[in-house]
């Protein structure tokens, strides 16, 4: 079984804000400092004094998002949520 129409469409719309926080990383990461610094000094001190592990946790912050939103769209709704209740977890039997 798939999973339902709102369940999809939560995580197309988590995927496309997800590759786009993709796209934002690469070109925050790529940007020529010296060009953005005629246009706007103060964001290319900023980018410049960024140290690496801002960096890398951006990276891994924008990378886990995009897996949990494709993981999202992979899950089987049924065995995640049985509909059965578990017996054996409740403390009166």
């Amino acid at each position: 079984m798939t999973a339902p129409r709102a369940f999809q469409l939560i995580g197309i719309l988590l995927l496309l804000w997800n590759l786009m926080g993709i796209g934002a990383f690469i070109m925050q990461y790529s940007a020529d400092l010296n060009q953005l610094a005629k246009t706007d000094p103060y964001a290319a001190k900023i980018f410049a004094a960024m140290p690496a592990w801002a960096w890398v946790a951006y990276a891994v912050a924008v990378g886990a998002g995009r897996l949990g939103a494709i993981l999202l769209l992979l899950l089987d709704v049924r065995q995640a949520y049985p509909t059965r209740p578990i017996l054996y977890a409740s403390p009166i039997q």
